[in-house]
């Protein structure tokens, strides 16, 4: 869809319905490759690299998939990259926090989904073959690999639930599906709304975690399920106001942080009330470090047209900018310098990190004598 002359064009894919699609050859583009028909995929994933496309399973019309496909916009070709072409299969988990090129979810459909600051994928939760679930993967578009990375492995697991605010190595939403809505703040920080549970109903609870920490946090709303809600009134922020249980629900992000939710389903009933949700730092503590800044260099004195090599040995940090003392700097991790002027050149590495309290400063002299002259 172009928004600039609000027109779509049909780019890809069979305009027949039912169509089985086509596999191909296991990672190589084609022309002639389709994912089949499906629906309730959840996934709308951009890789930072070569902004292709990618999705994750979903439901066609024989059951429930878990392979992995990358479309690339410049050639309009689909890749089948990761998982197996068959209906209902079971995960294969590996070890938690351990990428495998074995491991891959189980086959689902309607997760929340999210892309941290590296570019890896993320899920939580859906429904395969055999119930719903509340575990959390991250893929890797570069290695092709599946890692579990928190939460059960089983269904139907009914989480775990601390002090509001708090968060916990220990707290785990109770499994789940029609996850929708859902956000990525800042720090690698992802939340998601509500959602259905096969055993219990509607939920509208909002949670947060922490890629850092790897602890989950209930941050709004009841971990009780099918919450009526209370509207308040109409464009009136208030502390008492909470959207009524749902799933399937739209979310966005505005460009000030905000949290937006539309519609859903509520029991039998859709909906198609718009809700705003700001978020503070409070609830929960967005995880920060603390940056220190740190670097030697050797040799430790030289003459004019030398290299020094410096060594960062900062902590924390992820940006770094240097200043020579000569006019010349750089934003190296670990930069070589040659010094043309002799003198006493006072050295300053800035270390930061956007998930940092604040960046951290250090400075070191270094001393270049004049080379001597040749007979």
């Amino acid at each position: 869809y172009n928004i600039a002359t609000n027109e779509w064009t049909w780019m890809a894919g069979s305009n027949a319905a039912g169509d089985p699609g086509s596999y191909g050859t296991f990672q190589i583009p084609s022309p002639t490759n389709n994912p089949s028909s499906r629906e309730a995929t959840n996934a709308s994933w951009t890789d930072a690299l070569n902004n292709n496309l990618w999705l994750f399973g979903g439901i066609d019309d024989s059951g429930d998939k878990s392979d992995m496909w990358k479309f690339n916009i410049a050639t309009l070709e689909w890749t089948w990259m990761k998982g197996p072409s068959s209906i209902n299969q079971p995960g294969v988990y590996g070890t938690k926090g351990l990428p495998n090129p074995a491991n891959v979810p189980s086959s689902r459909w309607c997760y929340s989904k999210w892309k941290d600051s590296n570019g890896n994928f993320w899920l939580f939760g859906g429904n395969d073959d055999n119930g719903d679930l509340n575990d959390m993967w991250r893929f890797n578009p570069i290695t092709y690999d599946w890692t579990w990375m928190n939460g059960p492995n089983t269904e139907f697991d009914n989480g775990n639930v601390n002090n509001q605010c708090t968060p916990d190595t220990t707290n785990e939403p109770i499994s789940r599906y029609e996850n929708r809505a859902c956000y990525t703040r800042s720090c690698d920080n992802f939340e998601f709304f509500g959602g259905y549970n096969d055993l219990n109903g509607d939920y509208n609870d909002l949670w947060n975690y922490n890629i850092s920490t790897e602890q989950w946090t209930w941050m709004s709303g009841s971990t009780n399920p099918n919450q009526i809600g209370n509207y308040g009134v109409i464009n009136v922020s208030n502390a008492t106001n909470i959207p009524p249980g749902r799933d399937g629900s739209n979310g966005w992000k505005d460009n000030t942080g905000n949290l937006w939710m539309f519609g859903g389903m509520n029991g039998s009933d859709l909906l198609n009330d718009m809700w705003r949700f700001v978020p503070d730092s409070i609830c929960p503590n967005l995880h920060t470090d603390s940056v220190h800044s740190a670097f030697t260099f050797s040799p430790n004195t030289d003459c004019t047209q030398s290299t020094i090599t410096f060594t960062n040995t900062s902590i924390n940090a992820l940006n770094y900018s240097w200043d020579f003392g000569d006019t010349t700097t750089s934003t190296s991790t670990n930069p070589t310098h040659t010094f043309i002027y002799p003198g006493i050149h006072t050295i300053r590495l800035i270390a930061s990190n956007p998930c940092g309290i604040h960046p951290d400063t250090i400075y070191h002299n270094i001393t270049i004598n004049q080379s001597p002259s040749p007979y």
